[in-house]
């Protein structure tokens, strides 16, 4: 499994100079970024949703000696009722991806509860139910730190954008090409003055 956030390369580029030893990061989703980001931080804590991509995650980890993580399998109960939500609403937690409507991800999108406010330096939300994943990690990240948001171009991501950008964040995007084109956004949280 190749070692690199499937992100735009310039968003890449950016995550290796922006990670310090002692960096904490959540990240929504795991794969290439979990690898990544276990070689280069203090804690990485990944959510992810399909039980067999976690095992393999789990072998990935675990088979380079990587000990400075948790990767948490939260699989979404189908909920029939949430068939028809809005993905676009932070307060559906549902995913637009096909395969994934009529799944309720409120547990997934919440995990990130469980810490303390300004606690990771990263968060990446590349998994499911995104805006719900958001509204849930504002305020976890830390002053000065930074939240990365993959596909930032979609539709249904408009929620995150107007939030990011009207709450004083700075924002780059970086629009790069994996076998599909991406477009990644990176906010930085206002530092403390």
């Amino acid at each position: 499994m190749n070692e690199k956030p499937w992100i735009a390369k310039k968003a890449v580029s950016f995550l290796e100079s922006a990670i310090a030893p002692n960096s904490r990061v959540f990240e929504y989703g795991s794969g290439g970024s979990t690898l990544f980001f276990a070689r280069r931080a203090q804690e990485i804590v990944s959510v992810e949703h399909d039980p067999v991509w976690f095992q393999r995650m789990e072998y990935a980890l675990l088979s380079r000696g990587y000990r400075n993580h948790t990767v948490r399998l939260i699989v979404p109960p189908r909920d029939d009722s949430k068939r028809a939500a809005d993905p676009s609403d932070p307060a559906s937690y549902v995913s637009g991806r096909r395969g994934w409507r009529g799944f309720d991800f409120q547990k997934y999108a919440s995990a990130i509860d469980s810490y303390p406010d300004d606690y990771f330096d990263i968060v990446l939300v590349d998994g499911r139910a995104r805006p719900s994943c958001c509204r849930h990690a504002l305020p976890k990240v830390r002053s000065g730190g930074h939240l990365i948001l993959d596909d930032s171009h979609r539709t249904h991501y408009r929620y995150i954008q107007e939030i990011l950008d009207s709450s004083g964040w700075t924002k780059r995007c970086h629009l790069g090409w994996r076998p599909s084109p991406s477009f990644t956004c990176i906010w930085q949280k206002r530092p403390c003055p």
